[in-house]
């Protein structure tokens, strides 16, 4: 009988009755028809020959099968990265290429948010638990975890050196990404919409504010008047890249506030 231990050498995890995979499967499942398959576990695939690719820095096709007894295997599309444990990241990018992944890890020096990690996953010291670096700026650094609570939109800058810029800034005017995150999970948000000119950040949390967000950055000793210093206004194109907005606009209503405003143009944000 199996114990939990070798259980664990498996790369399983033992629950009741049931058996979870926590990490990537080595076995040879075949995701175009799925056989073999562990479900809610990711494949990289060479879709010529339908093997698997286990070794680091090889692009394939990346696939997360899901399901009981019949298996379904999708194809992930999304640029960036999907974390399954700090040795097994599967990194989706577009670098003067066509859309691939690549099997990759994160070393044990990227354990903090440092200026050269911006837009990376970084790792701290003695946790499993990966964060991305949004930003960094005098000396302080901006970061979300993965921890299955920070869901939503948020700003990732621009990494200086345009080697490291998995969501694709690479333009001279672009200086953001907006990035969605879903548990592990942290994609390029290509098709963000608010129906609106502009999208808004809370530049507090580098979180894009969604349209009647009432939690948003707020005048010291007010409950109600904005910080418009600390909400960004930004220009951004169909691909989830953006730059900074002109200020030229009025502030007339934003989350229902009503009251006079220096810069930023909310008009339609209640309606």
């Amino acid at each position: 009988m199996f114990t939990k231990k070798i259980f664990s050498l498996l790369g399983l995890l033992f629950i009741g009755n049931r058996i979870d995979s926590v990490f990537s499967a080595d076995a040879e499942c075949n995701v175009f028809d799925p056989t073999n398959c562990i479900s809610n576990v990711y494949y990289l695939v060479n879709k010529q020959d339908h093997s698997l690719i286990n070794d680091t820095g090889v692009s394939g096709s990346l696939y997360y099968c899901s399901g009981g007894e019949t298996k379904i295997c999708e194809e992930q599309t999304s640029v960036g990265y999907y974390f399954v444990d700090p040795k097994t990241v599967y990194v989706c990018r577009i670098n003067n290429s066509p859309f691939q992944c690549t099997k990759e890890s994160i070393p044990d020096e990227r354990n903090a948010c440092t200026e050269d990690n911006i837009g990376k996953l970084f790792v701290k010291t003695g946790d499993s638990t990966a964060s991305l670096c949004l930003n960094y700026a005098a000396d302080t650094p901006s970061v979300v975890e993965l921890n299955g609570s920070a869901k939503g939109n948020y700003l990732v800058y621009k990494n200086s050196n345009p080697i490291e810029n998995v969501f694709g800034i690479t333009g001279s005017n672009e200086k953001y990404a907006i990035v969605g995150i879903q548990d592990k999970v942290v994609s390029l948000n290509s098709t963000y919409s608010n129906g609106l000119k502009y999208v808004y950040v809370d530049a507090t949390k580098n979180r894009v504010m969604e349209k009647g967000d009432k939690d948003f950055p707020k005048l010291t000793g007010s409950t109600s008047d904005p910080d418009e210093n600390n909400i960004m206004e930004l220009l951004c194109n169909n691909g989830g890249i953006c730059k900074d907005a002109e200020r030229e606009q009025t502030f007339s209503s934003f989350t229902g506030f009503t009251g006079a405003g220096k810069y930023l143009n909310y008009n339609k944000w209640n309606e």
